[in-house]
């Protein structure tokens, strides 16, 4: 005996392409873009929390803790007069289109550190490096944030852009 197959009912899928809404999604997003205090302010705040995470976890947060004080010097690493930490923890400089996180001079310093020929560590014999301090390592007070913390931040700003009305 054989079984008959009953075909079920056909079903039809249309779409229609109606490029006014994507006009409109497009320009309420170029309004939104306009409104480049907003966007810079959150871009400011992510830049402000970084350099405060970098600070405060001494270097972890990138990925690379900074080296310890010798045992012979007090303190935290990168802060002896505390300006390098007031300038890379304060708010940033908000232009008209960009945000700056400004460092005194000397923090390009640290990034490559500096080697005492009389030197055996930082603290060490300091006989012919009489004014140098002494070794440092290499310390970057202003890392870049990784690819997935960047990416957040690309997240929230294209959040702030696009209007609700289209979000998934």
């Amino acid at each position: 005996m054989a079984v008959k197959k009953v075909a079920g009912p056909k079903s039809k899928m249309t779409a229609e392409l109606n490029t006014t809404l994507g006009e409109k999604l497009l320009a309420d997003a170029a309004k939104r873009l306009d409104d480049r205090p907003r966007l810079l302010s959150q871009i400011s705040g992510f830049a402000q929390k970084w350099q405060q995470e970098v600070f405060s976890s001494q270097g972890a947060v990138s990925g690379k803790r900074w080296k310890p004080l010798a045992a012979s010097t007090a303190g935290r690493p990168l802060v002896r007069t505390g300006e390098l930490l007031r300038e890379l923890t304060g708010a940033p400089r908000q232009m008209k289109a960009s945000v700056q996180v400004r460092a005194p001079e000397h923090a390009d310093f640290l990034k490559s550190g500096r080697f005492a020929r009389s030197s055996k560590v930082a603290g060490g014999s300091r006989s012919g490096t009489v004014g140098l301090g002494g070794s440092m390592p290499r310390r970057d007070p202003a890392p870049r944030p990784p690819e997935k913390r960047l990416a957040v931040l690309t997240s929230e700003l294209l959040g702030m852009v696009t209007p609700r009305d289209y979000r998934s």
